[in-house]
C-alpha cells in the first residue's frame, strides 16, 4: 500500500505520525515531571510545617513548662480543657493545634501519634497509611519522610509522615518519670512517634492540568504551523520541480519516439541538485535533439539524390 502512494503522501504520512507520537510523549512526560515536582514541593512545604510545629514544641517545652513546673498553683495535663488551673502538655499542644488546622479552609490537617500512645489516646484508631509509616520509622530510623498520594473523604491528599525524635534529655526524663507513661525506657534519638501533614492536591492537579493543557495546545498548534509550512516548503522546492522533470522527460521520450515534432526545455525553477540535474538533462535534450535534426537533414538530402537519380 504505501508503495503505491504520491511522494508527498509517503513523506507527510510518517511525519504526521511522528508528530502525534511526539505529542504524545511530551504530555506524558510533562505530566509526570509535573506530578513528580508537585509530589516533591507538597512533602518539602510538609517538612516544613512538621519544622514549625516542632519549634513551637520545642520552645513551649523549654520556656513554658518549666516555669509552670514551679508554681504550685498549676498543673500540667493532658485534660487542660476549661481548666485553668493546668495548662497542656507539649504533646497535648500539638495535638490541640493540629485540630485548629484541620479545621481550616486550606484542608491541611495534621496528625500525631505513636504505637506508645498515653492512656487518654489508647482507644484512638489509626488507618493503614499510619500503621505503614510507624512499621517504616521502626525499621528506618532516619529522618527522610514516609509519604503516599491517597483518596480521603473523597479528596485527592497527599499525606506526608515524619518521625519525631527524642531530642531533648527534659523530654526523655518526662516521658520515662510520668506515672501514666507506656513505656519508661526511651532514650535520646528514639522515634517517639509520627507527626503527618495531610495537604489536599484537587486544586493544585487542576492547576496542573490547565497548565499541561495550554501547553499542549501550543505544541499541537506550533506541529500544525510547521507541517504547514514544511509542506508549502516540499511543494515549492521538490514536488513542482519534480514535476517539472516529469513532463520535460516524457516530452523529449515522445520526440525521441517520433511521437512528437518538437520538444521544450526542462523548466528550470531553482539552483538546488534538482535544478542543476534539470540543465543536465536539457543540455542533453539540446544534444540529441541537434543529433536528431542533423539526421533528418541528411536523410532529406539523400531523398533529394535518389529522387534526382530516379
Amino acid at each position: 500500500m504505501f508503495e503505491n502512494l504520491t511522494l508527498k503522501m509517503k513523506i507527510f504520512i510518517p511525519l504526521t505520525i511522528f508528530s502525534i507520537l511526539s505529542i504524545v510523549f511530551i504530555a506524558i512526560t510533562i505530566s509526570n515531571v509535573n506530578e513528580e515536582g508537585m509530589i516533591k514541593n507538597n512533602v518539602i512545604t510538609a517538612a516544613n510545617t512538621v519544622n514549625q510545629f516542632k519549634t513551637v514544641r520545642a520552645y513551649y517545652a523549654k520556656n513554658v513548662i518549666p516555669k509552670v513546673k514551679k508554681n504550685k498553683d498549676l498543673k500540667i495535663n493532658f485534660d487542660h480543657k476549661d481548666k485553668a488551673d493546668t495548662v497542656p502538655l507539649p504533646a497535648t499542644m500539638i495535638h490541640d493545634l493540629g485540630s485548629m488546622l484541620s479545621k481550616s479552609e486550606s484542608g491541611v490537617k495534621l496528625n500525631l501519634y505513636s504505637k506508645y500512645p498515653f492512656p487518654n489516646r489508647a482507644n484512638r484508631t489509626i488507618d493503614r497509611f499510619q500503621q505503614d509509616a510507624l512499621n517504616h520509622f521502626d525499621k528506618n530510623a532516619d529522618s527522610e519522610p514516609f509519604y503516599r498520594q491517597e483518596i480521603v473523604d473523597g479528596k485527592l491528599m497527599i499525606r506526608v509522615a515524619i518521625a519525631d525524635f527524642m531530642v531533648a534529655d527534659g523530654c526523655v526524663n518526662c516521658h520515662n518519670s510520668r506515672a501514666d507513661t507506656p513505656k519508661n525506657d526511651w532514650k535520646l534519638g528514639d522515634v517517639r512517634g509520627v507527626l503527618e501533614v495531610d495537604m489536599p492536591l484537587n486544586k493544585q492537579v487542576e492547576a496542573s492540568n490547565s497548565v499541561i493543557k495550554i501547553t499542549l495546545a501550543w505544541i499541537l498548534a506550533l506541529e500544525i504551523i510547521s507541517m504547514i509550512v514544511l509542506y508549502i516548503i516540499l511543494v515549492k522546492a521538490v514536488i513542482i520541480p519534480l514535476g517539472n522533470l516529469k513532463n520535460g522527460l516524457l516530452n523529449f521520450f515522445r520526440y525521441v519516439n517520433k511521437e512528437s515534432e518538437t520538444v521544450d526545455h526542462i523548466l528550470v525553477t531553482s539552483k538546488d541538485e534538482l535544478g542543476w540535474l534539470a540543465i543536465e538533462i536539457n543540455n542533453g535534450i539540446d544534444n540529441i535533439k541537434d543529433g536528431v535534426e542533423q539526421d533528418k537533414q541528411l536523410l532529406a538530402e539523400a531523398t533529394k539524390v535518389a529522387e534526382e537519380m530516379g
